[in-house]
């Protein structure tokens, strides 16, 4: 009974995976602008609220947003916030970092 409660938990609750996926397309959206390896790491405390509306004849899911860093190569990382629109848990429409 358990284990049976465990995965239904899991199933119903697979908004975990969201900040990877933002993150990775921020970090490759950046190091593309910037022409060097940038990476954005997650803090603890990314959030994922649900959106469900179009926004230029594209369906918007979700949104998410949280605190990380932003590391570039030779220098200091920077706190930043970060903020991504997804079409579906895998797929980032859009996103924005700003600095803390």
């Amino acid at each position: 009974m358990q284990k049976f409660v465990i995965i239904l938990m899991l199933l119903l609750f697979p908004a975990g995976a969201f900040a990877n996926v933002c993150t990775d397309y921020l970090s490759g959206l950046y190091s593309e602008n910037y022409n060097e390896n940038i990476e954005i790491s997650p803090d603890k405390r990314e959030r994922t609220d649900k959106y469900e509306d179009k926004i230029n004849n594209e369906f918007i899911s979700s949104v998410v947003y949280g605190k990380g860093y932003l590391k570039q190569k030779n220098r200091r990382r920077q706190k930043i916030m970060y903020f991504c629109t997804m079409k579906d848990s895998k797929t980032p429409v859009w996103g924005y970092v700003f600095p803390r």
